[in-house]
């Protein structure tokens, strides 16, 4: 199984074009660009801050406890 990248399952992600990634304004890396957020696919495979989307489910097979 092809292992997703993080501009796939981040949750600050709206939408993944060819070039730029159009990201919510919670997204640390945003750049504005001519009045949309974005940020660079190679930027978003090296993020440090990315969230998965799916992280509620994580913390309730955890018990609450985030993953580090």
């Amino acid at each position: 199984m092809k292992r997703k990248e993080h501009y796939e399952i981040c949750r600050h992600v709206k939408e993944v074009g060819q070039l730029a990634v159009y990201v919510l304004p919670t997204c640390r890396n945003a750049t504005m660009i001519k009045g949309t957020l974005v940020s660079s696919k190679n930027r978003c495979r090296k993020c440090e801050f990315w969230e998965d989307r799916d992280e509620e489910k994580t913390m309730e097979r955890n018990d609450g406890k985030r993953d580090k």
